[in-house]
Order: structure tokens, then sequence, then C-alpha cells
């Protein structure tokens, strides 16, 4: 059971979120076969303040629910779940299987917000090889979130204002992937270990979580419609530790591209490139310290561009046994597109009950990536019981 309580610090009258939660879980064996199933039973309280938003305050979500053959060197599965790849902290360019929830979008380390998806794969491993596939009989993409919900990107909200006001503008939702063996995703991770360094290499081909907006001539205006265009992917990670440090990478390449351009407001291709670069250090159990790089840049034709780039930290110390850890942790984009900080506590009341308490804050400009959510700044007080 959870109670998290995040109160705007601009307003406490608007919560960005007070979300009571009891999850569930059901796990079954015998021999070799597995069964396993989650769900959500969640009243969002904050939903009652949030302005011309849809949202159900009581919601039963499903979340996993899989069967498993699980033998030495052999795992087959189907059914809903997760499958996370890349060894990044926060950003990920090779975690492509799971979409965004864009209920509960927020990410701190490598507690990325993920929903699971109905997916079929297999694990084979032999020695210090492992190859893994799954294959997605209809593509997973994240949704638009409703209007009037805090992480309602701006740039959505103003078209959907403007369509409330009369103006001739036509804001379309929906349009996600739906055709069962048709809009198919699938994909291949491979990794072995080479003298101490963990080597995987990745292949995807699917649809774009987030969807790139269009617009076209109607007969009462414009419309604005989302389109989930597909992708292929490739990438390279590796890990590699030196008694306390950690150093980590994870390279993508993503030919012909599905984006919007910094200078035109017309969607095309391009060739992306992404990195990520991430080191970590552990000072006697006690402290802990990780800093990354990332950058993405695309290629057309001759030109070549580094249109994104930042940095992800997270500096933490752990005392009273191990019980209580309180630390810093966030993003900066180096090009303009905001930040995110977060000053946190956890510490564990006992093995049953954990508290976590904290505020996090958003900067930059009103139209950047994470600048956006200023009006979001909270502070937040979490109680969890676990049984």
């Amino acid at each position: 059971m959870e109670s998290r309580n995040q109160l705007a610090v601009r307003d406490f009258s608007m919560p960005v979120s007070v979300l009571q939660r009891l999850s569930l879980e059901f796990s079954a064996s015998k021999e070799d076969v597995n069964l396993f199933a989650s769900t959500y039973l969640e009243q969002e309280l904050a939903a009652f303040t949030w302005k011309n938003s849809d949202y159900k305050v009581w919601d039963v979500r499903p979340r996993e629910i899989y069967v498993e053959y699980d033998k030495p060197g052999l795992n087959l599965f189907i059914g809903k779940r997760f499958m996370r790849w890349g060894s990044a902290d926060g950003i990920n360019p090779l975690d492509v299987v799971n979409p965004v929830d864009v209920v509960d979008p927020i990410s701190t380390g490598r507690s990325n917000t993920r929903t699971p998806v109905f997916m079929s794969g297999l694990e084979v491993v032999q020695g210090d090889w492992s190859i893994e596939a799954v294959f997605l009989p209809v593509a997973a993409v994240q949704g638009i979130p409703l209007y009037g919900t805090p992480w309602e990107p701006e740039a959505i909200k103003a078209l959907r204002e403007m369509e409330r006001a009369g103006c001739s503008v036509d804001v379309q939702d929906g349009n996600e992937p739906d055709r069962w063996f048709q809009q198919v995703e699938y994909g291949v991770h491979i990794s072995t270990v080479l003298k101490d360094v963990d080597l995987e290499g990745v292949f995807f081909h699917g649809y774009e979580n987030s969807p790139v907006w269009q617009s076209v001539a109607g007969d009462r205006g414009t419309v604005v419609f989302p389109e989930y265009k597909e992708f292929s992917a490739l990438g390279f990670i590796f890990a590699k530790g030196f008694e306390k440090n950690t150093l980590r990478g994870e390279f993508a390449y993503k030919p012909d591209y599905p984006c919007v351009l910094n200078d035109s407001c017309m969607p095309g291709r391009v060739d992306l490139f992404q990195a990520v670069l991430g080191w970590d250090y552990d000072i006697d159990g006690i402290y802990y310290c990780n800093l990354q790089v990332f950058g993405e840049g695309y290629g057309i034709g001759s030109r070549h561009e580094l249109y994104r780039h930042g940095v992800t930290y997270s500096v933490n110390g752990t005392w009273l046994a191990d019980t209580l850890t309180v630390g810093v942790r966030g993003q900066i984009y180096t090009d303009g597109q905001g930040a995110q900080t977060e000053l946190f506590a956890e510490y564990v009341i006992t093995d049953n009950w954990n508290l976590y308490s904290g505020i996090m804050l958003w900067s930059g400009a009103p139209d950047s990536f994470l600048g956006q959510y200023g009006d979001n700044d909270f502070v937040y007080c979490t109680l969890r019981y676990s049984f």
C-alpha cells in the first residue's frame, strides 16, 4: 500500500498528485512453468483539482501478467510485462521496448516510469553468452496526456485551448497502432562478458513511442493529429567495473528516424545518433556519485548537427545502518532545454515500512523540454507499506 502526495510549491491547492495505491501481486509455479500477475488499484485525489481533465479518480490498472517456461539456459515467455535494455541511468536511447507512462512520467535515476506491454520472447544462455529476442504482435506506444493534467505538454495544451476557444483548430488524439500482426515490433539483444567487460548489442524495429504531430487543412480549419512512425535502431552497450568505480556507455544509431527539425515545423526523417557515457563511484558503501553525459545529433547528407546534449547526476550518502539515504539528483540540458533537480531523503522505518520525501524543481524557458513543467515544482512525501 502506498500514499504518495506531491504538493505544488507555487499553489498547494493545485496538487500535482495525491495518489493512494494498493498494489497486488500473484505468482505460482509448477515444475518449470511460472505465472506472474500484478495490478494497481488507485485513487488519484488530485484529479478533482485538475482543470478540464477527464481523468478517472478511481481506476484499476492491470500491470504484468505473463507465463514463462524456465529451464537452465532457456526461458520462453508470453504475456504483458517489462523488458529493460541498456545500462545507462535516466536517459536510455536503447530502452525502446516499453513506452513511458504519460500519467506518471517522472524519472529519477533508473526508476523511469514505464508501462508493461504484451509480447512473447525467449532467452538462450550459453556460457558467457546470452541471446534475447522479443516480438510484439501490435506496437506499444505512449498515448497523449489528457487535457488539463499536470504532464500535458505546453504545445499540445495551447492547441487544445485554441480549439476550445472557438479557433479554427481541430486537435485529434489517439491514432495509436492497433492493427495486430501488421503494426508489429521486434528486437534482439545479445550480451556477453569479455575480459571483465560487459558487452551488449541491440537491434530493434518498431514504432516511435512519442508521436510526430502533423497538420492538414480541413473543412473547419486546421486539423492537428499525432502520427506514430516506424523506425529501426542499432546499438552497442558496455560496462566495466574498476573496484569502486564503474564506467558504462550506451550508443545508438537510428537511420531515417522520424522527427521535426529545429528549423522547420514540418516532420521529416534524419539519421539519428545518440550516446550516453556514465561513471559512478562508491566510497566505503556510504557515499555514492553518478555522473553521465549524453548527446544526440543527426545527419542529412553532408549536414550534421548536435542538437540535444546535457548531463545527469546523482550524489547521495547512506547512514544509520543503511536505513537513511539523503542526496540530490537531476538532469541539466546544456543546449537550453531546461533542468530538473531533486533533493531527496529515503528512510527504511522497518522491514515493512518505507518513507520517501523531498522536493523536485524544474527550471528553464517555458517552451523548453523540461522548463515547460515549471508550474509542477513540488514537495512530496510517500509512505509505503509492504505485506
